[in-house]
């Protein structure tokens, strides 16, 4: 449960750090990873693609989207059969 509360509290401070950089991909990057841990996955797929907009040449941004989306990829395969 402590953890939770440290992933909520790092989204929020993230979104403090994107009002005042709004441009900020590795602040969308982090947000990115601790929605994913908290289970928002679309959220965090959002995050990582804003990232990319901003910086695409970023190497971290489309790692974690790729990883994400890989994830959800096994899950999909592993529940159809």
């Amino acid at each position: 449960m402590k953890q939770l509360g440290q992933y909520q509290d790092a989204i929020k401070n993230y979104d403090i750090a994107i009002k005042y950089k709004p441009d900020s991909a590795e602040a969308y990057i982090n947000k990115g990873v601790a929605l994913n841990e908290l289970g928002q996955y679309q959220e965090a797929i959002e995050n990582f693609d804003i990232a990319i907009k901003y910086k695409p040449d970023l190497a971290e941004a489309y790692i974690r989207l790729l990883s994400k989306l890989e994830n959800d990829v096994e899950w999909c395969y592993k529940n159809l059969i």
